[in-house]
């Protein structure tokens, strides 16, 4: 017996450090997301494929994901 799941479409960000600098006592920390259109069973299958899919992306820091299933989110027209 097969069991089928209809796949949802996610957004999967995740934040990244991709370079600091030191002058004097100030910090300058650069930043950037990683942002992939994910379509999964579920959300922890498209943090799975986003963390596969972009492993290879090479930062100073990778920092949280954050994941959001498209058929839940608010509209703005």
């Amino acid at each position: 017996m097969k069991i089928y799941f209809k796949m949802k479409k996610f957004i999967v960000i995740q934040n990244c450090v991709s370079k600091t600098e030191t002058i004097g006592n100030t910090n300058n920390v650069q930043m950037l997301n990683i942002v992939r259109h994910v379509t999964a069973e579920n959300k922890e299958t498209a943090i799975g494929k986003f963390v596969i899919e972009t492993c290879e992306i090479k930062y100073e820091k990778k920092l949280e994901i954050e994941c959001y299933d498209l058929s839940k989110l608010k509209s703005i027209d």
